[in-house]
């Protein structure tokens, strides 16, 4: 028997979610600089969620564009994106390496974070849908 899939949030919409909810954790972290301006790890914190932020919203700006390609041009396409969004992490990287007032740390869980909301809203969207279609038991 065939069943549709559960209905997703457009891509966009995920996006603006997402960065409302890393802005929120940007600026509670941010206000822990009031305390102690050389926290190396909430300045790599602020620097790497800007760096995802900036990361996500150009892939999917790319997404949105190739839209009209054929496979093999979109592939190339992503391929050639890929490599600058990985160009991109790794200059933030070596920045942050080699800058004392950043931690490394501090910018990889910041990279990270935008990832782990993006995930974390998804599934919670996608459980939310099941339970009221009576799929799984509601905590």
């Amino acid at each position: 028997m065939y069943k549709p899939h559960p209905p997703m949030r457009d891509i966009d919409e995920q996006f603006k979610r997402t960065a409302v909810m890393t802005g929120m954790i940007l600026v509670a972290a941010s206000t822990l600089l009031v305390w102690d301006a050389h926290n190396s790890f909430v300045l790599g914190l602020l620097l790497g969620g800007v760096g995802g932020l900036f990361n996500a919203h150009s892939l999917i700006r790319r997404m949105n564009m190739m839209m009209g390609f054929e496979p093999k041009h979109a592939n190339t396409f992503m391929k050639h994106g890929c490599y600058l969004r990985m160009g991109f992490i790794i200059a933030l990287a070596f920045i942050a390496s080699r800058t004392e007032a950043l931690s490394l740390f501090g910018l990889g869980a910041g990279i990270l974070m935008v990832t782990l909301i993006t995930a974390t809203d998804s599934l919670l969207y996608l459980r939310r849908y099941f339970a009221a279609q009576g799929v799984v038991d509601r905590m």
